[in-house]
């Protein structure tokens, strides 16, 4: 009989490691935010302009320095820490959330400044891209590797369904500046989770 299509033992043995614990549940939170963010972003802009333009802008200025800078991002990650290099990545992307938060609540947030803080985050992400998919590489064994992978996959499409939903609850209820500091909050706690993480050979290839 052919094995199930999902081995739940192997996803027993992956969360009973401690780092790849600490990890997914950081991880599951940020992307949560990122989500977050990202449907506040594209309405905080409408808002602003009401210019398709002007949403057209802020999607490139997010998205366009992940398609370009991405294959740096890995050489990076090949030459050095990827703990240390997704621990600083997760400081400028709270940094950044933070920003938008506190712009959008004094009023001070202008189309140009989103598109610039935007951009600033597609940088960050994409230099970071190679060292946080590789960093779930280095956590778990090889015969469960595929398990930790399809669970990373799972939670970034849950967080695609979860965050515009969180993100349309808060500007209804609340005001949108507040999407901001629940990603910026998202961030915290991945942060929180990596310095928790203890790996002494980061940088060892699989």
């Amino acid at each position: 009989m052919k094995r199930m299509f999902f081995d739940f033992s192997a996803l027993r043995r992956a969360f009973k490691i401690k780092n790849f614990a600490l990890y997914t549940a950081g991880n599951t939170l940020s992307l949560i935010g990122m989500w977050v963010q990202r449907l506040a972003v594209g309405w905080l802009m409408w808002e602003l302009t009401e210019s398709g333009a002007w949403l057209g802008a802020i999607a490139m200025a997010e998205f366009l320095p992940i398609v370009i800078l991405t294959p740096l991002g890995g050489v990076v990650a090949d030459r050095f820490d990827r703990l240390r290099i997704s621990i600083i990545a997760q400081i400028f992307a709270c940094a950044q959330a933070s920003a938008l938060w506190l712009l959008t609540l004094a009023n001070g947030i202008t189309p140009e400044i989103l598109v610039a803080l935007m951009m600033i985050g597609g940088v960050t992400n994409a230099m970071n891209q190679a060292a946080r998919v590789t960093l779930v590489v280095n956590m778990v064994p090889r015969e469960i590797m595929s398990t930790a992978i399809a669970i990373n996959s799972i939670i970034f499409n849950v967080a695609r369904i979860i965050g515009p939903a969180v993100a349309g609850a808060l500007i209804y209820f609340t005001d949108i500046a507040w999407a901001f500091l629940v990603n910026a909050i998202s961030y915290a706690a991945l942060i929180a989770a990596l310095y928790c993480i203890r790996m002494p050979r980061v940088q060892d290839a699989i």
